[in-house]
């Protein structure tokens, strides 16, 4: 099959979900022996040099990249408040990207085009307009789900109306750019749900999202606690918030030679300058799975989240013990007390690092049946499982 991934970001450095995701399903889709090419907007956040393209991603397939900067720009966010527009779909919303895949598909026919996330979707109408493959939107979150969780949760009144407008404009434009394609892929069974409520007339699926199975190891310390992920994402900057704030003094009251390393995207040295005593800021690291191989316990404290946390998956494959919310679980067949451990308010969140650490037996049955849990997860089981559900879908009429 020729297939076309169309990204809101070159999917590397691999240390966070989204990136993750994107990466594990190009390579997937190669591995299983079809022809792959990427176009990918290179945004300034998540720039990636050429050489590095070249060296970690092109081993798999083509990738064509449009530099774009994304940053916020408060004068237009200002503007923005005028409209009726999404301002976070916007910012990736460019007329040179259009031209460049207008140009390409005039003369590169693909049996399936996928889009990597909502952020992709602005060019749905230029895509369809050149070319007679199926169109796929793989959604890796609700989207507006996120932003109204976060608004619930922020405590400033005038930041909360502002983040409830952007989730109410992130819902609308949500709600009517999902019936411009020939299907959705969910990467949870929930997500899956709401889309299909927003779009009943679109055949959605629910494929989770695929995770490269590493080498066995051994056990890590369960008296290093860590936690990493993007920092450039709202709710990760609150779950770190709630870990130092709230949950750590607890944990370091009834367990005072517990260490805690913070590692992620977006966290500079100088994010976090007054740590308490025992508690680490590693910034970005460049190798995720090196980094965290001496440690013991995943603390994923989330509050608002949707889709996967790819994060967990990979903990779980490498034989790390998990704590996390009811909010962190979704998405996931987790069981508490089988695969992890799930804790919502504060101190049963530390209750549950404190009783990891003091239960051995309990250590060693949440590592034999995370990894088996994490196992189903594979990338291979994942792209075939994608594939297997597009080749159900309708061909476009434009095609017939």
């Amino acid at each position: 099959m020729k297939i076309l991934l169309i990204a809101s970001r070159i999917p590397y450095p691999l240390r966070d979900g989204g990136a993750i995701a994107t990466f594990n399903q190009f390579k997937g889709y190669a591995m299983l022996g079809n022809s792959i090419r990427m176009f990918a907007l290179n945004t300034s956040k998540h720039f990636v040099d050429k050489e590095t393209i070249q060296r970690e991603v092109e081993p798999f397939g083509t990738v064509e990249t449009f530099a774009i900067n994304t940053e916020i720009r408060w004068q237009a966010a200002l503007l923005n408040l005028f409209s009726r527009k999404s301002y976070n779909i916007e910012r990736f919303d460019d007329p040179g990207f259009h031209a460049l895949l207008a140009r390409h598909l005039e003369s590169h026919p693909y049996d399936l085009i996928q889009f990597e996330g909502l952020f992709t979707a602005p060019y749905i109408h230029t895509v369809r307009a050149h070319s007679r493959a199926r169109l796929v939107l793989r959604q890796h979150n609700v989207e507006y789900r996120i932003w109204q969780k976060q608004a619930d949760a922020e405590q400033n009144p005038l930041k909360r109306a502002y983040l409830k407008l952007l989730a109410r404009r992130m819902q609308r434009y949500e709600t009517l750019v999902l019936q411009a394609f020939d299907g959705i892929a969910a990467i949870t069974a929930d997500d899956a749900a709401i889309l299909q409520q927003h779009a009943p007339q679109v055949p959605v699926c629910t494929v989770p999202a695929g995770i490269a199975m590493p080498e066995p190891k051994p056990a890590g310390n369960p008296y290093a606690l860590y936690h990493i992920g993007s920092m450039e994402w709202m709710p990760n900057q609150s779950a770190v918030q709630r870990l130092l704030q709230r949950i750590w003094p607890l944990v370091k009251e009834e367990s005072p030679q517990s260490t805690l390393h913070l590692a992620g995207k977006g966290m500079p040295k100088a994010a976090l300058p007054q740590l308490p005593p025992m508690v680490y800021n590693d910034g970005e690291v460049a190798d995720a799975a090196l980094w965290s191989e001496p440690f013991g316990i995943l603390c994923v404290p989330l509050m608002a989240a949707s889709g996967v946390r790819m994060k967990t998956l990979e903990a779980l494959a490498e034989g790390k013990w998990v704590v996390t919310t009811s909010v962190g679980s979704a998405g996931l067949p987790l069981e508490h007390e089988k695969h992890c451990l799930i804790a919502d308010s504060d101190s049963e969140f530390a209750a549950a690092i404190l009783r990891l650490q003091s239960d051995a037996r309990l250590r060693e049955k949440l590592r034999m049946y995370g990894f088996e849990l994490a196992a189903q997860y594979s990338i291979e089981n994942s792209c075939r499982r994608m594939l297997q559900w597009i080749e159900t879908l309708p061909v476009p009429s434009s095609a017939q």
